[in-house]
């Protein structure tokens, strides 16, 4: 258990890791936009000419030589990254029936009940 003496809020001006990141240092986002962003003369792939890139186009690039050459993961990358990964979902039932009613009402917050028919409800218990 914690100190309450040690659950106070620190005072106006006073931080809580004095001896952290000094102000004026850039982050990681920053600093990989800064060295993405820097342009290189490389010979494109494709024309055969001295053109100059970004390292973010080279890096690119790289992917699509890669893909090219037949590395189907490499491939994959592209694809995900043009078209987006395929949605993903889960089946929450057992091979297409409902899950039993004892699981459910094991759920805390979900109340499971049964009318005279049989047919089975579950609803949310919201707590004030």
């Amino acid at each position: 258990m914690a100190n309450e003496q040690n659950l106070k809020p620190f005072k106006p001006g006073q931080s809580g890791n004095p001896a952290g990141r000094p102000k004026g240092v850039p982050n990681t986002k920053t600093r990989l936009q800064r060295i993405l962003n820097l342009i290189e003369e490389h010979k494109n792939p494709v024309t055969g000419e001295l053109e100059k890139f970004t390292v973010a186009e080279l890096l690119d690039m790289q992917q699509v030589i890669k893909a090219r050459k037949g590395d189907t993961r490499a491939y994959q990358i592209l694809i995900d990254r043009l078209e987006g990964r395929p949605q993903q979902s889960v089946d929450m039932t057992t091979n297409g029936k409902d899950l039993p009613t004892p699981i459910l009402n094991g759920i805390e917050g979900i109340n499971v009940q049964t009318d005279n028919g049989g047919e089975e409800t579950a609803e949310l218990i919201e707590e004030n």
